[in-house]
């Protein structure tokens, strides 16, 4: 059986990561798994990345976590998480790394992997769970 043959059960999202813009074509590639939901996640960000997201239902971005990460813009991530908005995509911001940057300056973080919300700008606050997730569980919000 190849991949397109599998059916993939409601509750598994498949994923790929997507890290910069050389990792492009991975996205292709889970359009073509017949699933009800796929996800992308884009972490740690090593650039800012231009996605086209059609039929990509979750965005999950963040920076990178260990000691010799590169700096995480939080540009870049308020950068897509707009595209996501405008494309009806759920967009995650999981951490802002080790090594997070604002307007061209280092921020300075208790948490090591800037993982810690309440550190944050508020507006940098968003982790929104898919559509197909809260149907599927007869949940409210996000």
């Amino acid at each position: 059986l190849g991949e397109r043959d599998i059916r993939w059960p409601d509750n598994l999202v498949p994923m790929t990561t997507v890290t910069s813009m050389g990792t492009l074509w991975r996205i292709d590639h889970l359009r073509g798994i017949p699933a009800r939901m796929r996800g992308l996640s884009c972490e740690p960000m090593w650039e800012p990345l231009h996605l086209d997201l059609e039929g990509i239902d979750w965005v999950i971005a963040g920076g990178g976590s260990d000691e010799l990460a590169p700096p995480f813009h939080v540009e870049w991530a308020l950068q897509l998480q707009g595209v996501c908005e405008d494309a009806g995509t759920a967009f995650f911001l999981k951490q802002l790394g080790r090594h997070p940057a604002w307007r061209g300056r280092a921020l300075k973080l208790q948490d090591k992997h800037g993982g810690d919300w309440q550190e944050w700008e508020e507006s940098w606050r968003v982790r929104e769970i898919p559509t197909g997730f809260k149907q599927r569980k007869g949940s409210q919000g996000t």
